[in-house]
């Protein structure tokens, strides 16, 4: 078929618009924040003021911390009344003053059998993770009923899913790092690092309430280095609360029954880790996150 003048000025235009399209598409890859294609709060939703939140592990493990050592355990706590997502707090920036004064209240015999459903006065261990991401993620406060509050078994494949990290499902994790999400049918918990015996030291809330524990090695053995390292952290850093409450040694559960879900750090593509603590035992972490 003859190609006209006219044809081909036609075809020169459409080469022109479609190298223009590919142009302005490339163009928004490569301006637009990356956090953006990955589930993560919009601007427009918050009413955003510019300033990004940090994105890193270090902070993630700061912000689990704030809550350790004042804030019982309250089966529901960080849901909403209907016990289907999160509540309030779990949506709200920093520390509810609640947790901390109705912590201050009990004594070494608390029952949290007998707290049930007071959401407002504590937090429960996916209440406590929903929190630790909100605070991570946001930069003002959400509405009752969003957030990331959700049954303990589904949290590190939903976040997975998210595109925030790769799921590794129980049975074939090969080992444990530094902000590691780690949930089974009936708990989830956050690592803080591991031991050289194994063991891993852990935040979580799990009764009597929001702490820092050691699992036992992995032979089983309860002697562990992490359940050394929770205790001497408990002790010096929050000293009213091990006055009380005495870690526990976590058993060995921890480490045969639990999914996990590890944050994509690869190039700071989500979480920054530019302390290298994925890279550290527990001990070193413990040191940089606390400030020692």
């Amino acid at each position: 078929m003859e190609i006209t003048e006219e044809r081909m000025r036609i075809r020169v235009k459409k080469r022109k618009e479609m190298w223009l399209i590919a142009f302005v598409f490339m163009l928004a890859l490569y301006t637009y924040p990356v956090h953006s294609f990955y589930a993560l709060p919009q601007p427009e939703e918050e009413q955003y003021t510019g300033q990004l939140p940090e994105f890193s592990i270090y902070r993630l493990l700061k912000i689990a911390l704030q809550p350790v050592g004042k804030t019982m355990y309250i089966w529901g706590g960080g849901w909403n009344e209907e016990d289907t997502a999160a509540g309030i707090e779990a949506v709200s920036l920093g520390l509810s003053p609640n947790w901390e004064k109705y912590s201050q209240k009990q004594n070494r015999h608390y029952d949290y059998t007998a707290t049930r459903y007071q959401i407002h006065d504590g937090l429960d261990c996916s209440g406590y993770v929903g929190w630790v991401i909100y605070n991570l993620l946001h930069t003002i406060d959400g509405i009752e009923g969003e957030g990331y509050v959700m049954k303990a078994r589904k949290m590190a494949k939903t976040f997975a899913e998210k595109g925030w990290g790769e799921y590794i499902p129980a049975g074939k994790i090969k080992d444990y790092k530094a902000g590691d999400i780690m949930s089974s049918k009936t708990h989830v918990y956050l690592v803080i690092g591991t031991c050289e015996d194994g063991s891993i030291v852990v935040a979580h809330a799990s009764p009597p309430g929001v702490q820092i524990n050691g699992t036992v090695c992995r032979n089983g053995s309860r002697n562990s280095q992490a359940a050394e390292l929770a205790d001497y952290y408990m002790n010096k850093y929050y000293p009213q609360w091990y006055a009380k409450y005495k870690p526990e040694v976590k058993e060995i559960s921890y480490l045969t029954n639990y999914h996990q879900m590890r944050w994509h750090t690869e190039d700071n593509f989500w979480l920054k880790d530019e302390e290298g603590l994925r890279n550290m035992k527990a001990d070193q972490v413990l040191q940089k996150i606390l400030g020692e």
